[in-house]
């Protein structure tokens, strides 16, 4: 059917450019509210911190809109 071939093309476009996995990764990592909470968590999993400081009036590194 026509309306198949057009998923079918839509699909395939889509795949070409969603990010992949590994370029998602950002936004799986475990991000705390507060640098006291992230020291604490990373003192429990003996694990490092990254530090990200958002300098913006709406900045929400959660949502990506920073």
């Amino acid at each position: 059917m026509a309306q198949d071939s057009l998923v079918d093309r839509v699909l395939a476009k889509y795949s070409k450019f969603r990010p992949s996995e590994g370029e998602l990764t950002m936004y799986s990592l475990d991000w705390a509210d507060s640098l006291t909470e992230a020291l604490k968590q990373a003192a429990g999993e003996d694990r490092p911190i990254a530090l990200v400081i958002i300098h913006a009036q709406y900045g929400d590194i959660r949502s990506g809109h920073c």
